[in-house]
């Protein structure tokens, strides 16, 4: 590099960081940016089952949400969950 400016100079090579693998979803990333990805793809949890009472407070709103809904985006909504089922 050049020192004053920074710039890459004829023949000069340049240090990438490793590739890495992610060890939660298997994908492939420059090692100075795996924690970001974990961070925001894969949140702060290490991927545990939500506990009962999270899972009542997300059934709560996820009806709360869905009756919020047309009649048309309900009956989308419903075949879309049995799609998954």
């Amino acid at each position: 590099m050049n020192k004053i400016g920074g710039e890459k100079q004829l023949g000069e090579t340049t240090h990438a960081s490793p590739i890495v693998k992610c060890d939660v979803c298997g994908q492939r990333f420059n090692r100075r940016h795996l924690s970001s990805h974990k961070r925001r793809s894969h949140g702060k949890s290490n991927n545990s089952a939500l506990d009962t009472t999270d899972e009542a407070k997300a059934v709560e709103t996820i009806l709360t949400l869905y009756l919020q809904l047309s009649t048309t985006s309900r009956s989308d909504v419903l075949k879309r969950l049995t799609s998954l089922a």
